[in-house]
């Protein structure tokens, strides 16, 4: 393997743990706004 592609592969590694990170706080923050919005229904009692 070329230096080059050693690069790229640690790269592609780096972007893809980041990208998971996001999925976990993106899928926390919708239960975090589901909860929320239940909450402020229950709260009015529209829901």
């Amino acid at each position: 393997m070329t230096e080059h592609n050693a690069r790229m592969a640690v790269l592609m590694k780096m972007i893809d743990e980041e990208c998971a990170s996001h999925q976990r706080k993106l899928s926390y923050l919708e239960r975090e706004f589901e909860y929320n919005v239940q909450s402020i229904g229950d709260e009015s009692g529209v829901i």
